[in-house]
């Protein structure tokens, strides 16, 4: 299953790459689904795409990253619904940190699903800001464009067949200077074999080795998406002479010029006729261009808007509304407004923020995870399933009093000794084997949760406290571990981390203050091979150090 996550600026070409890709592919017999994203509530592209009959989602009032679990459902939804193979997720053109707050996110919640991160560019307007860095935009708005710029691994250049040879060589250049580590494509979406290229460009990219999460200013960020007046607004025109397709087609144009005439930056100006017909415009639109229709008879049409433009919500509602009064003095048509909502986004505040570490894949979180158990002395040994640790529990002698096990897949649950466990005066208790919820690589740290136990002091009451932990669910931070911990229905818990690398939180206990002796940990990673691998080896890459830890892979106990 494949995800195909769009960033990149207001009015590049998103939209018109995804339908031509999802097109293209299903003509190889490989469905598609979109899920399209806005601030607003009423979506142009969203609309589009259900005029095409695209298996198709929304995430409106948000961006993704500020509405993740909304996006989350949708996958869900297209997956389940329309058994789409292949999704195209186009986040809104002002949204950036995608690898953050999207993309690691995905990675960690799904790790079934194949993501990958296009960021598009118009050419016009790149080649405006990189070669002349021209004022189109405030500065704060250009700090977005350019982080989203910063962050991609596959840059799309799109729209190529709108700017000269000459400026497509000058731009070709200019990014091979200033982006020679990214990998870049030039294209025109409604050329097929660009598409093709672009596909396959996908299929073949390894976003883990070249997606690096964003050093990233919340508050330039916020005030950038600030600088962008929103307005989304659906009407209604009437014409007693059946020229309604033709009034709607004046107001565009009117709109657009009255903007333009003003100097007012166009992030993207959307409009969508009677539920099919889309028309943009954005400021590399020449002031010139108006946009044109075939003679159509008609006594009604409907128009939704999505504008984005460089200036306040009140200015941009104003000029709309202008530019309506006049329409209807001039061609005496009614026009009638069902919706309306004009608006400056509010602060970003993701769902989640995970950024990239230095652990730059799973065996290394896994390593770090080991070292840090391993430094203040506890032992760890890593198995390809829990039937080796099943083995394992049985040569230590289950079924003596003083050995508690708490782990299904083990065999019988002691659960009742440690319900009659009085917290005051513990059972001394030889052995305890408990599920871990999850660990933390940068200090050892490991969740417990408490039904794993019913007693949440017991394991640091027993001789030797004997952990199973899934690889899978060994994060790299304690940031992360929150965020995954706040997501877990469980409820209580307590964290268990080495006095020597103490997580500073309340409901952490220290293995050195209390009776138990030792801490033994069994990670079960299927992707672990002992033939291939008969040690492990993990070296401190936090301080950079030449210390190297080898420890053996697993003993009977």
């Amino acid at each position: 299953m494949k995800l195909h996550l769009l960033s990149g600026f207001l009015g590049s070409g998103k939209t018109t790459a995804i339908q031509n890709a999802a097109n293209f592919l299903l003509q190889k017999d490989v469905r598609a689904g979109v899920i399209t994203n806005d601030q607003g509530t009423r979506l142009v592209d969203g609309d589009f795409f259900k005029s095409l009959e695209l298996p198709g989602e929304q995430v409106v009032n948000s961006c993704f990253c500020c509405n993740y679990n909304d996006l989350d459902s949708k996958i869900e939804t297209l997956v389940k619904t329309y058994n789409v193979d292949t999704i195209f997720a186009e986040s809104a053109g002002s949204c950036t940190d995608v690898v953050a707050t999207i993309f690691n996110p995905l990675s960690q919640f799904r790790p079934q699903l194949q993501v990958t991160v296009s960021t598009f560019a118009d050419a016009n307007l790149l080649y405006d800001l990189l070669k002349d860095n021209k004022g189109f935009f405030d500065e704060d708005v250009k700090y977005i464009y350019f982080k989203q710029i910063e962050e991609a691994g596959v840059i799309v250049v799109s729209k190529t067949d709108l700017i000269s040879k000459q400026q497509l060589r000058e731009l070709k250049q200019i990014m091979q200077e200033n982006y020679r580590d990214k990998i870049v494509h030039y294209q025109n979406s409604f050329d097929t074999n660009n598409i093709q290229e672009w596909l396959k460009l996908l299929n073949d990219f390894k976003p883990e080795t070249a997606l690096q999460s964003l050093n990233i200013d919340y508050d330039i960020y916020a005030s950038g998406e600030a600088k962008l007046a929103w307005l989304d607004q659906e009407i209604e025109v009437y014409s007693v002479d059946n020229n309604a397709i033709e009034n709607t087609v004046c107001l565009i144009n009117s709109i657009f010029n009255k903007i333009k005439e003003k100097n007012y930056n166009i992030g993207h100006l959307k409009f969508l006729i009677n539920e099919d017909t889309k028309v943009s415009f954005t400021s590399a639109t020449p002031v010139t261009y108006a946009y044109k229709v075939k003679s159509q008879k008609a006594a009604t049409a409907t128009l939704l808007i999505n504008a984005r433009v460089q200036i306040t919500p009140e200015t941009l509602s104003s000029i709309v509304t202008t530019a309506i009064e006049e329409e209807e003095r001039k061609s005496s048509c009614k026009i009638f407004i069902k919706s309306l909502s004009s608006f400056k986004p509010g602060y970003p505040k993701p769902t989640y923020r995970i950024p990239n570490t230095i652990y730059e894949n799973n065996f290394l979180v896994t390593q770090k995870f080991i070292l840090s158990l391993c430094k203040a002395g506890a032992e760890v040994f890593r198995v390809s399933g829990i039937e080796e640790v099943i083995s394992l529990y049985h040569k230590s002698g289950p079924g003596i009093e003083n050995i508690v096990n708490m782990i299904p897949e083990l065999g019988l649950v002691n659960a009742e000794e440690i319900k009659q466990t009085n917290a005051t005066e513990p059972l001394l208790i030889y052995q305890i084997w408990v599920r871990g919820a999850l660990g933390v690589a940068e200090n050892g740290a490991i969740w417990l949760e408490k039904y794993s136990t019913n007693n949440s002091v017991f394991p640091f009451t027993c001789e030797y406290l004997i952990i199973v932990l899934d690889a899978n669910t060994i994060v790299a931070d304690m940031h992360e571990a929150n965020i995954k911990i706040i997501t877990r229905k469980e409820g209580y818990g307590v964290f268990l981390a080495p006095t020597s690398l103490a997580t500073g939180r309340d409901q952490s206990l220290a293995i050195d203050d209390h009776k138990a002796r030792s801490l033994i940990v069994y990670i079960i990673d299927p992707q672990f091979n002992e033939a291939q691998n008969p040690k492990i080896v993990a070296r401190d890459v936090i301080a950079k150090t030449d210390l190297i830890y080898t420890f053996p892979i697993k003993r009977v106990i």
